[in-house]
């Protein structure tokens, strides 16, 4: 907790502030909820993802054995929206768990399966848009016009991240959908400041992280392929790949790229956790504040009340 909130101290009197705000609800989600099967959970789903992309390489470069790439390709096509509900559906579990540990409202694991599977329709319609968002986001154009469209392609994405997590601590705690759902959703522009400078502190903390780990993906095309030509008999036979007449053992390509997609992984998992707890707080303190337990009716209230102040001051 306290490396956090150094780390976000660099960025200077705002970053100060996000690193406090992050910190409240690590803090909150540590200490009343089993977050770490969870995590572990969004962690291997990833991490299969990642695994895929490895396997394509590795059957495309060294096995060369296309059919199996072809099965994979179209494994892989499959991934993301599999990827999106079953991602939904844990922030979901998330969601639930939350709030009913800010309302000191004790609920077993089967009541909370049994609510989500009740409101199944609802969260399986998030993560089927949540997919195509993140797919139209993927969209690469090039000149002025492409480069416009990322930049709608990124705003969808950023609203759409805001709308369906909120939307899922709505569906989960009240069943809320439809009309009911858009008046919670211009309850919520009033808080909008708050909200957004977390959102903005979880995603550039994990942007960060991801951003030095996932820099392994150079460090394995150079260092691991020059360390694969000039000593590649020091490592497995079978990782041995021909390019041209230069022969290439791809061990420590795929080694680094292990390394660096498990952290990356690891560090998305956390960051989609936080931030699932950060909406369900601010969700449970605008509309269920009267239940929120009296140990945690102060820090709710200085989320939703001291931050806004503050940045109206910048």
């Amino acid at each position: 907790m306290n490396l956090l909130t150094r780390f976000m101290s660099i960025l200077g009197q705002r970053g100060d502030r996000i690193g406090s705000l992050l910190q409240t609800s690590l803090t909150i989600m540590s200490g009343k909820i089993n977050v770490i099967s969870p995590i572990l959970l969004l962690f291997i789903v990833k991490l299969a993802e990642y695994g895929i992309y490895l396997a394509l390489l590795y059957h495309s470069f060294v096995s060369k054995d296309y059919d199996l790439v072809f099965n994979l390709a179209v494994a892989l096509f499959f991934m993301l929206p599999g990827r999106m509900l079953f991602e939904t559906f844990v922030q979901a579990y998330i969601a639930k768990r939350t709030h009913d540990a800010l309302c000191q409202q004790p609920s077993t694991l089967i009541q909370v399966l049994g609510s989500l599977l009740l409101r199944s329709f609802k969260l399986i319609a998030i993560g089927l848009i949540s997919a195509l968002v993140r797919k139209i986001s993927e969209h690469q154009g090039n000149g002025i016009m492409g480069f416009l469209a990322a930049l709608i392609a990124f705003a969808i994405k950023e609203v759409w991240d805001l709308v369906s997590n909120f939307g899922i601590a709505a569906i989960v705690i009240d069943d809320q959908s439809g009309k009911s759902f858009k008046q919670k959703l211009l309850e919520l522009k009033s808080h909008i400041s708050e909200i957004l400078v977390g959102v903005i502190g979880i995603d550039l903390m994990a942007g960060v992280v991801m951003s030095i780990f996932g820099g392994g993906a150079f460090f394995a095309v150079f260092g691991g392929g020059a360390l694969g030509y000039f000593y590649g008999d020091r490592f497995p036979s079978s990782m041995l790949a021909q390019f041209g007449e230069a022969s290439v053992n791809t061990f420590p390509f795929f080694l680094i790229l292990i390394i660096s997609f498990t952290f990356c992984a690891l560090v998305s998992a956390v960051g989609q956790a936080t931030k699932s707890v950060y909406f369900t707080i601010f969700y449970s303190a605008l509309n269920h504040a009267e239940d929120i337990s009296s140990e945690h009716q102060t820090v709710v209230k200085n989320m939703l009340t001291n931050t806004h102040n503050e940045l109206a001051l910048n």
